[in-house]
């Protein structure tokens, strides 16, 4: 729900804060390069993060960027195209 929000340093912190030693993120976005996209069928979010700007906000809150899709994903995640994922750790 990152894009959701104006505050994006606090939201990560807080995340960052209350998630485990071991615990993982999964940030999951509108991928503002797909064609769902760009025909409009992403209404409704406050904001969109270009792909480079996320990865600097989920490290500067010190995550650590394990695995990351912005494309079609492997049909074991099940997740649609025009999202982008981010699996994170601390």
């Amino acid at each position: 729900m990152i894009e959701h929000t104006h505050d994006f340093d606090k939201a990560f912190s807080e995340m960052y804060r209350v998630l485990s030693k071991d615990g993982k993120l999964l940030l999951i976005t509108p991928n503002l390069k797909s064609f769902e996209f760009w025909l409009g069928k992403t209404v409704g979010h406050t904001v969109y993060i270009p792909t480079d700007e996320l990865k600097e906000m989920i490290e500067k809150a010190g995550f650590k960027i394990i695995e990351h899709y912005d494309k079609p994903m492997p049909s074991t995640y099940e997740i649609i195209a025009y999202e982008r994922v981010f699996w994170c750790s601390k």
